[in-house]
């Protein structure tokens, strides 16, 4: 294993994960660079998972299981039930803190590499690799602006995690954190020769329908504008001839706009991304394009 004085911690959400949880902990215990501290929360998981997270913990002294009960009327994904991990650091005590899914598998050189990259700029405040799934027999990226960092394993670096308060609870949080990241002038990047081969399509549990529905919701809590979400479901349905994709993603935001559901985000970020998003469809700099 090689040496290293970074100091990072892991924390993943996990809910009957039986058939992947093995490999994404294979991939955490081979990396050369290992966290000082791995949390694992188990939300109630019903079908062996808990009996893994307890191995686990039981075989490696910096890795800690939570333990929730089964509830039926859980809210599902993990960003409902990450802070409890997130509570439990001492933020000071890290240099970097990794959010990660337990549906993943990464290469041993994973973290060594990607903290490379932050050494490399300063100014790198979120940073991952990038998801591939395994359709057919072949690897497809689940692709993505550069500047957006994957919500199944993004790293951030401490610093940066306090300057934009913390993760959300709430769909979109993978976005609302990188877009405040970059309001308030950290750099945010995916590297895409950091392959996190994710063992499920990302939404599949949700079906395409579900999956568009989310994406529209978690777009309005991230504050995109009507008009930028219109030409985005005009992309999705003449250009990837996703209608049902399309559909999803206008119903999940206007249904919340018409209910003017409170926005978990400051005006100011708001304000940013809606001016961010009017450059990209007039051609001008923004966080698509520089």
């Amino acid at each position: 294993m090689i040496q290293s004085n970074y100091k990072f911690a892991i924390v993943t959400p996990v809910k009957d994960e039986i058939k992947n949880f093995p490999q994404t902990i294979k991939s955490v215990l081979s990396q050369e660079v290992k966290p000082q501290k791995w949390i694992i929360i188990d939300d109630g998981s019903t079908d062996g998972t808990t009996e893994l997270v307890e191995k686990a913990e039981r075989e490696n002294d910096w890795i800690e299981g939570i333990y929730r009960e089964p509830n039926k009327n859980r809210k599902p994904g993990g960003e409902f039930v990450l802070g409890i991990g997130l509570e439990k650091l001492n933020l000071d005590d890290y240099e970097f803190v990794v959010r990660m899914d337990g549906d993943l598998k990464f290469e041993s050189d994973y973290f060594r590499v990607l903290f490379e990259k932050f050494d490399d700029n300063p100014n790198l405040g979120i940073a991952s690799g990038v998801c591939f799934i395994t359709r057919n027999g072949k690897e497809i990226e689940e692709k993505h602006p550069r500047f957006h960092t994957r919500g199944p394993l993004k790293t951030y670096r401490t610093q940066c995690y306090k300057d934009i308060g913390g993760l959300l609870n709430c769909l979109g949080w993978d976005s609302i954190d990188e877009l405040n990241a970059n309001m308030l002038n950290w750099n945010t990047q995916s590297f895409p020769e950091l392959k996190i081969h994710h063992l499920k399509k990302t939404g599949s549990k949700s079906g395409i329908f579900g999956a568009g529905i989310n994406k529209g919701i978690a777009a309005y809590n991230s504050g995109s504008h009507p008009l930028y979400i219109i030409a985005k479901a005009l992309h999705i349905v003449l250009f990837l001839n996703y209608k049902f994709d399309s559909i999803g993603l206008l119903l999940g935001y206007f249904s919340s706009l018409i209910k003017r559901k409170p926005k978990p985000i400051n005006k100011n970020l708001v304000k940013y991304v809606r001016k961010q998003e009017m450059n990209r469809l007039l051609g001008k700099k923004s966080i698509w394009k520089g």
